[in-house]
């Protein structure tokens, strides 16, 4: 299963439409960091990745990686970012992103989301 955080619903629907053939066992959303962070107290061994937008409204995704790092430590994360710059991929990367991702979300996503699971 893949959790997909976002506080963009449209973003959330472009995903499921690229990510349908990757996702195993379906894809979750959550607006934010606390949605998030209880999907996965609940759910968090049926992750195989989670998607985090570094851009989100009160805890932002460097600090929800950050936390998901520590409490899910083998949970593969892959940043995303409309920003596309050598210091947000060192910045995510430092709290503990495996990979990042800019957006908007394309076919293109789908190898790196793929290799990122597989290797979990």
């Amino acid at each position: 299963m893949i959790l997909v955080v976002d506080d963009d619903l449209a973003f959330f629907q472009k995903a499921q439409a690229v990510l349908a053939n990757t996702a195993e066992s379906g894809i979750l959303f959550a607006q934010d960091a606390a949605q998030a962070l209880k999907l996965l107290g609940s759910l968090s061994e049926e992750f195989s990745v989670a998607l985090i937008d570094l851009d989100l409204p009160g805890t932002n995704g460097f600090e929800l990686i950050d936390q998901i790092r520590k409490q899910y430590p083998k949970l593969p994360i892959i940043a995303m970012s409309g920003v596309f710059q050598s210091a947000v991929l060192e910045s995510a990367k430092a709290v503990g992103a495996t990979d990042i991702l800019s957006k908007p979300i394309t076919q293109n996503w789908v190898p790196t989301v793929e290799r990122i699971r597989n290797h979990n």
